[in-house]
């Protein structure tokens, strides 16, 4: 008897940040957020619906899972304050996961720590 495992997974999509200063070139959408902040928000909000409409094609269409990709950092440190991070992004991040999206930080594992990645599965 042979066993058949078959899972549909989504393209891989990226997150808001990565979206946001790929539309507005990095060292611009930088500057944004230092200065625009109102118009950063804006941003985030219609991609952020846009993502939240992908998630919910892909679901339509029967995917098991997709694959998001965000970059929040250097090997040191964030790329923008924690506390902007918090103000300006982490509403957006928050409602993803409730729509269903699951992280783990699997590419480099030694950053957080193996023990600390191994206690949450």
């Amino acid at each position: 008897m042979r066993l058949s495992i078959t899972q549909e997974v989504g393209a891989g999509l990226c997150f808001p940040f990565a979206i946001m200063r790929y539309l507005r070139r990095m060292e611009n959408f930088f500057v944004d957020i230092m200065l625009n902040e109102e118009e950063v928000l804006k941003l985030n909000e219609m991609v952020v619906d846009m993502l939240a409409k992908m998630i919910d094609i892909y679901g339509e269409i029967g995917a098991d899972g997709i694959g998001f990709a965000e970059d929040w950092g250097t090997q040191e440190a964030l790329l923008i304050n924690p506390k902007t991070w918090r103000k300006l992004f982490k509403p957006s991040f928050k409602y993803l996961i409730e729509v269903g999206v699951d992280a783990l930080q699997l590419d480099q594992p030694e950053l957080m720590g193996v023990e600390r990645l191994a206690e949450g599965l």
